[in-house]
């Protein structure tokens, strides 16, 4: 993540830019900001005159995947969870970005989102006019801040100034310094959009994953061939179903949601029936499960280790997966199912009462 913006040598105050989010208790900035990158970027940096409308749409669409998707929390005093309750976008099979924009702009403007955009387009340019607001009221500080903007454009050079056609006019040095540095200030402002997430969701995994829509995820094939290999070496249940699992009928399922962890990381690949998988979806599995996680887990690293060419491939390979996410000091540990039981109870039962409180649903049986 970039943590700090490049000079500029056309007058421009980058250390106004540099103070946007400072004292920020809600999402808001961030998710203009990001939206006025986005929209910037959609039109190659040809045009300066933006959309309020649009910018709306656009932070809807920047706040969808984290809040709704992710089950992010944006702070107990965000408002943003209103308007996205007025813009319903069913999941079906994870939307991309684009989908969900042309989901909202469809839908028209919501109650909730015009009360959002009658101060954030203007607070956003405080630090640019800091001396001439300090002392002024909430009430007043819009007119203010719009006043300023405009006078002020060509001399001072905010950031951009608000017209009267619900648009905002991007200065031109602010649009020639945004193309010509584009990936570091998107960086700078994705570094501090997940530091306020990682602010508010302390115990969630992944956070930097989960702010736009998911990458395409992996095949797991890797995964499963040495699922297949432990299957023929052993007796190993699906721990959901304890049918006993052989060849290869059966599917790698995310014992904790993918949606909470966001990896692929072998301590919460465990094999299991398809009607199991297909039935549990991004639910979080009953208690009495864990057990049979833990022995399915057991029986994998036994077989992985007899199998490996040399003890270093195994925890290269294998082991390193397990020490990261379970926390066990030595991969010798992983072989002694007393120890191996001790990490998961410790490590799956808080994440799964954690994915709950977040919105998960939680208790499932098959």
């Amino acid at each position: 993540m970039v943590r700090s913006l490049p000079p500029s040598g056309a007058g421009l105050d980058t250390g106004a830019l540099a103070q946007l989010f400072r004292r920020t208790t809600n999402s808001y900035k961030y998710l203009f900001f990001l939206a006025i990158l986005t929209q910037l970027k959609s039109k190659q940096f040809r045009a300066r005159i933006l959309d309020l409308d649009e910018l709306t749409v656009e932070m809807t669409g920047l706040a969808w995947y984290p809040y709704e998707h992710f089950r992010l929390s944006f702070g107990i005093q965000d408002k943003i969870a209103d308007s996205l309750r007025e813009y319903p976008v069913a999941e079906g099979s994870m939307p991309g970005r684009a989908i969900v924009r042309q989901k909202l702009r469809a839908q028209g403007p919501r109650m909730a989102l015009d009360r959002l955009m009658r101060y954030v387009p203007y607070r956003l340019l405080t630090p640019f006019f800091e001396d001439e607001l300090t002392g002024l009221s909430d009430s007043r500080k819009n007119r203010k801040i719009s006043l300023l903007a405009d006078r002020n454009f060509d001399s001072r050079k905010p950031l951009y100034r608000l017209r009267k056609a619900g648009q905002l006019e991007v200065h031109p040095d602010w649009l020639s310094y945004l193309y010509k540095n584009f990936s570091l200030v998107e960086g700078w402002a994705n570094w501090a959009w997940v530091r306020y997430l990682t602010d508010r969701n302390p115990n969630v995994p992944n956070i930097a994953n989960k702010v736009g829509s998911p990458a395409q995820r992996n095949n797991l094939n890797s995964a499963r061939k040495l699922w297949e290999a432990a299957l023929e070496r052993d007796t190993v249940r699906c721990p959901y179903s304890g049918y006993r699992l052989t060849g290869t009928h059966f599917e790698l399922d995310h014992f904790i949601p993918w949606r909470y962890v966001a990896h692929d990381h072998l301590w919460n690949l465990v094999a299991v029936i398809p009607e199991a998988n297909q039935a549990k979806r991004d639910r979080i599995p009953a208690q009495l499960y864990v057990d049979g996680l833990i022995d399915s887990q057991f029986r994998l690293l036994k077989a992985t280790k007899e199998t490996m060419e040399n003890e270093s491939s195994w925890e290269s390979r294998i082991a390193v997966h397990y020490l990261n996410g379970l926390r066990v000091t030595t991969s010798e540990e992983l072989l002694n199912e007393v120890t191996l039981a001790d990490a998961y109870e410790a490590t799956v039962g808080p994440m799964m009462a954690i994915a709950k409180q977040m919105g998960f649903s939680g208790g499932w049986h098959f």
